[in-house]
């Protein structure tokens, strides 16, 4: 699942580098791998998608999010898109949380806790951590025991 501004850069690049076989070849496969999922694009103001698997999600509340997770009876991964993080959190749905440390410090952008906008706020437990050679460090989080 993707907002609008992260689909539409994602949109202009993987749907070509799925068909360009030099690429290098970990990038071929996830292109490969993108292209050929369902993919959701949360957005009020998009009116059509180009990228094959796409679905334009108006209305972003309870129903719409369990018919999909029906339909797909498989996890919702969130690339990205921070309004849809502060959305699935407030409705519920986010059962575990990835957040990538990039070793770079960002001039600007959104940063998650900027935009959640919460009633309450949620315990996590620490899960998993994962190091690359890259110096990104993947830590995964799941709601603690008694959170709601």
């Amino acid at each position: 699942m993707f907002g609008r501004i992260t689909y539409q850069l994602l949109e202009s690049y993987w749907p070509l580098a799925a068909k360009d076989a030099s690429i290098p070849k970990p990038m071929f496969e996830f292109a490969q791998l993108i292209d050929n999922i369902d993919k959701v694009v949360a957005s009020k103001t998009l009116k059509n998608v180009q990228w094959k698997k796409t679905t334009i999600l108006q209305d972003m509340n309870s129903a719409s999010v369990q018919e999909i997770k029906h339909r797909t009876k498989r996890n919702i991964l969130i690339f990205g898109s921070p309004g849809i993080v502060s959305e699935l959190t407030k409705l519920g749905f986010i059962d575990e949380y990835y957040f990538s440390i990039q070793p770079i410090i960002a001039g600007n952008g959104k940063r998650l806790f900027e935009t959640l906008k919460l009633n309450e706020g949620h315990n996590l437990k620490l899960a998993d951590k994962i190091t690359f050679k890259s110096g990104v460090v993947t830590l995964r989080y799941q709601k603690a025991d008694g959170d709601a």
